[in-house]
């Protein structure tokens, strides 16, 4: 579990850096994030691991990092 939850934050520091504005973000086992709890939930109902990791913006932020490129966003994400 502890390698899902280390590829899960890096993902989760990427929606964040990508939607600056979620305060918290759920992912599913296949690795699907929603901003709703209810919304990951009931797709991980449909998973054969019903697993659903809940990150908050604080615990994502230190690998998380932007980029501005010709005017345009590109979200890239750093090791620790």
């Amino acid at each position: 579990m502890a390698n899902n939850k280390s590829k899960f934050s890096k993902k989760a520091a990427a929606v964040f850096a990508a939607y600056p504005e979620m305060k918290e973000v759920h992912i599913t086992s296949d690795g699907t994030a929603f901003p709703g709890l209810c919304d990951a939930k009931n797709h991980a109902k449909t998973l054969k691991s019903k697993t659903v990791e809940s990150f908050r913006k604080s615990q994502a932020e230190p690998y998380a990092k932007v980029e501005t490129l010709d005017g345009g966003q590109v979200v890239t994400v750093k090791e620790n």
